[in-house]
């Protein structure tokens, strides 16, 4: 880590929303500039208070309705910027970008791609991320 900015993910970490609202979103990550330690202090935090730039939820049967339903709004009103829904049995990333409280689907990726994928700079590789019935 030198200079420049960097992101900092956590897997199934409990945080605190809005209205001391829990949730624990699949992945969610904070951005982070070089003036930041590492492990940035909020981590250490149980749960964690400090709101993500990015969360992702991967549905499933039993939770694709909820994690529409009820965090992409939760997500969005408590200032989440970016939110993935990824659909492993469709091979697909629905990118959502929140403002204003609001929350708006701006791409949806379908089947392998090799591109960057809001709000990542890298590109970003699904190729390993679908399985195939065999």
């Amino acid at each position: 880590w030198e200079g420049g900015s960097g992101w900092w993910f956590e897997q199934e970490a409990e945080i605190r929303f809005l209205h001391d609202r829990l949730a624990v979103p699949d992945l969610s990550a904070w951005k982070l500039d070089a003036a930041q330690a590492l492990p940035p202090a909020f981590v250490l935090e149980n749960p964690i208070t400090a709101r993500p730039d990015w969360c992702c939820e991967l549905l499933s049967e039993s939770t694709k309705k909820s994690d529409r339903e009820l965090k992409v709004p939760l997500y969005a009103r408590a200032g989440v910027e970016w939110i993935w829904l990824v659909d492993p049995e469709a091979h697909s990333v629905e990118v959502i970008h929140a403002g204003g409280g609001s929350a708006e689907t701006v791409d949806t990726i379908v089947g392998v791609v090799r591109r960057p994928i809001p709000p990542f700079s890298s590109v970003v590789d699904t190729s390993r991320w679908w399985v195939s019935a065999a």
